[in-house]
């Protein structure tokens, strides 16, 4: 039977895609504390919570798949180190 799951790239790019989000609240959070709104900086920072919170989930299953397909964890590659 063929296996339908996404691939490891695709839920990377998935990771990828939340992590810009993220980075795109910051960024209009910085425009709006440059406009002089300080308040609502503070709103979309408080509020980008929930994109912080789905991009650690989205990190941590990865993780699980990562070790669940290629048997490999964060350690392995600490152990490689010099």
């Amino acid at each position: 039977m063929e296996d339908r799951r996404p691939t490891i790239p695709q839920y990377i790019d998935e990771f990828y895609r939340e992590a810009m989000t993220v980075a795109e609240h910051a960024t209009e959070a910085a425009q709006h504390y440059e406009d002089g709104d300080a308040a609502s900086a503070a709103l979309v920072i408080a509020l980008s919570h929930y994109k912080i919170s789905a991009l650690d989930g989205g990190r941590q299953g990865l993780l699980r798949l990562l070790e669940e397909r290629d048997g490999v964890t964060p350690d392995d590659a600490l152990k490689r180190m010099p």
